[in-house]
């Protein structure tokens, strides 16, 4: 009697503590992504926010195309259910494709549908780049190309931290010191000649700059280092 009553408590424990072994059925759910939008948009950046219903990581994948490319936000892991990354270093005035990503404590995974939002267009400027010289009289080492900054606007332009750059070679590049541009007025950056009638400004590079064969592209940048203006001497008047 007691052998049996000994060997029915063994199947009891053996049946209770398989039970707690087994913990139930693993969570295979993924958590469900709503609420995704873009906001706070500027020239350079953008703030994507969602919400899901279970607290999950945070993760964003944009680009100019729907295969993103490389674009990947910072992984958050941290488990919430209100999500906020935000994007820098966009380019302005362009369209990004984007989803968002969020993944839950047992590992499930969920991504939102393709979204896009466009970044602001760079405030407009009134100096531009005006007249590429690039056939230099001075033989071979031609110092006396230049590249024409002119202020085409009615105020005043204060060129310092402005930068100027041959960006077909990613070089030279010449940054102004303080100087003030007036209306209608225009400057120059010589490769390698002093001109104090044009501002005194040169890259003091010590051979030709801008190709003559195939038409190099400047570029102008203020002082927040956004492009405005750029030209090619293939189309210069």
């Amino acid at each position: 009697m007691r052998k049996v009553a000994v060997a029915s408590i063994i199947v009891i424990l053996a049946a209770l503590l398989a039970g707690c072994a087994g913990g139930g059925e693993a969570d295979k759910t993924p958590p469900v992504i709503s609420v995704v939008s873009a906001s706070n948009i500027t020239e350079t950046s953008a703030t994507i926010t969602w919400a899901t219903n279970e607290p999950s990581h945070s993760q964003v994948y944009y680009g100019l195309t729907t295969n993103y490319g490389r674009s990947i936000s910072t992984f958050h892991t941290q488990l919430v259910t209100q999500h906020t990354i935000n994007l820098t270093g966009l380019d302005p005035d362009t369209t990004y494709h984007y989803c968002v990503e969020s993944r839950d404590a047992s590992g499930n995974e969920a991504t939102s549908e393709d979204d896009t939002f466009t970044t602001l267009p760079p405030p407009p400027t009134n100096v531009q780049i005006t007249h590429i010289f690039y056939d230099g009289l001075v033989y071979r080492v031609e110092s006396d190309e230049y590249v024409e900054v002119t202020n085409v606007g009615d105020a005043p332009q204060d060129l310092e931290g402005w930068m100027l750059m041959d960006i077909s070679e990613g070089y030279p590049s010449f940054t102004f010191p303080s100087y003030i541009l007036a209306p209608g007025a225009s400057t120059r950056v010589y490769t390698n000649e002093i001109h104090p009638e044009w501002g005194g400004f040169s890259f003091r590079y010590g051979k030709a700059i801008w190709n003559n064969s195939d038409p190099d592209i400047a570029a102008l940048y203020d002082a927040d280092g956004r492009e405005v203006s750029r030209k090619s001497y293939l189309t210069d008047s």
